[in-house]
């Protein structure tokens, strides 16, 4: 198991660091244990942490693989020099983050959340792939709930409700040794049972895109590819963006069995945000496409109900009102909405 901290394409897990040969130009693994700027963004440091301005781009990178002590502090120094530049795209990579100190999360959390209501980014895009792990995971998690963003890659290697805190078992009569996780890390609700974390655009890697410098995350955002979520888009460009973005990634995407669709609280809250902005067909729009997403929740049929009552589309909202009570009558606005069918002068059956 001595590979379980590097990256596959270090090589063989024999040997040191400089025994390893990457793929890319040959060079042994031990070189990318010191920054060279002038490599692909992500091999410039594959140690700990590496930032770098793209101002050609419009873009920022950060680059965090270890959760150490210093790691809130590595991302304080980083959007210190973010809130200078303002770029338009800020980009965290956390695919090769394999862990260390969960304490260090929430501090570094907080770097994010403090610059959320009036971000020096535009767009927010954070990378996970299968080697995030561990607080690694606590870290992606802690930003994606906490800000506007998107998810790129591939799922991390385990969903936000899993096993961690590995300790080592060595068996000597066999010479086989065993990680056995020792916590229940809870990070979503409760009911989350699903197998792998959310990813708003899969953008995974292949063997042949490493040897041709390829970064099939990184390379569409430099080249303004949409690739933000569809809440973010929802916001910025309106309900039928939204749509239409979710249509064509429903066809790209429909052979990547761990990709979805946004959750229904994401859209919501879209939803919500364009609601309390007045744009009242926007928040139409997200909330129709987030109830034909999640036909069976009420919330999204009360939500889209909302939305059309103030927008005057009384008739509209009170068949909205009607699936809430379709699917269940005993909800917790089941009095507000009976009221607006008495108001109405309509008796429900």
């Amino acid at each position: 198991m001595s590979g379980t901290f590097r990256p596959k394409w270090g090589g063989p897990p024999f040997g040191g660091v400089d025994n390893w040969i990457s793929v890319y130009k040959g060079l042994p693994y031990g070189v990318f244990r010191t920054t060279d700027l002038a490599r692909p963004l992500r091999l410039m440091n594959r140690r700990f942490f590496v930032a770098k301005n793209l101002p050609e781009q419009d873009a920022f990178y950060i680059q965090s693989n270890f959760v150490g002590d210093d790691f809130a502090q590595q991302f304080r120094s980083a959007l210190h020099e973010v809130d200078k530049v303002k770029p338009r795209r800020l980009i965290v990579d956390l695919r090769y983050n394999f862990g260390g100190d969960g304490s260090q999360v929430p501090a570094m959390a907080r770097e994010f959340i403090k610059r959320e209501d009036s971000s020096p980014w535009r767009e927010l895009y954070i990378l996970t792939g299968r080697r995030t792990l561990s607080a690694g995971i606590m870290a992606a998690v802690a930003v994606m709930d906490n800000t506007e963003n998107a998810v790129i890659g591939e799922p991390m290697s385990a969903p936000v409700n899993s096993y961690g805190d590995a300790t080592s078992i060595n068996f000597p009569r066999t010479g086989l040794h065993m990680d056995l996780s020792t916590a229940t890390h809870q990070l979503g609700n409760s009911n989350d049972v699903s197998e792998f974390a959310s990813v708003d655009v899969p953008a995974p890697f292949t063997f042949a895109d490493y040897a041709a410098e390829r970064d099939p995350a990184i390379d569409p955002i430099l080249r303004g590819e949409e690739m933000r979520s569809l809440p973010v888009i929802a916001v910025a460009d309106g309900g039928s963006a939204a749509r239409r973005v979710y249509e064509d990634r429903t066809v790209r995407f429909r052979d990547y069995t761990w990709w979805s669709p946004p959750a229904e609280i994401a859209l919501r809250r879209a939803g919500q945000k364009l609601l309390e902005l007045k744009r009242f067909q926007d928040a139409i729009e997200t909330d129709k496409l987030n109830a034909e997403i999640h036909p069976d929740l009420w919330n999204v049929w009360y939500n889209l109900g909302k939305a059309q009552m103030a927008a005057g589309l009384t008739r509209d909202a009170l068949e909205s009102y009607r699936r809430v009570l379709q699917i269940d009558p005993n909800n917790d606005n089941a009095e507000e909405i009976r009221k607006a069918f008495v108001d109405a002068g309509i008796v429900l059956n």
